[in-house]
């Protein structure tokens, strides 16, 4: 019972999550992720630097 399973944003740093909500490219605007932290799933804003990238796809947190 005393284990901590709230979440938290750092746990999500070199993770793999998949893109709900196309993120736009070059931090132009924000998309959406599903990731998945100690068992539960959390739906986040993301953006990119890079291209933009489409639903569906398996993306790395890198930064938060």
């Amino acid at each position: 019972m005393a284990e901590d399973n709230s979440f938290q944003i750092a746990n999500t740093i070199n993770h793999s999550a998949e893109v709900y909500l196309t993120i736009p490219g070059n931090k132009s605007g924000k998309g959406k992720i599903m990731i998945s932290v100690k068992g539960s799933f959390h739906e986040l804003d993301a953006i990119t630097e890079g291209d933009s990238i489409p639903s569906n796809s398996v993306v790395k947190v890198v930064r938060i």
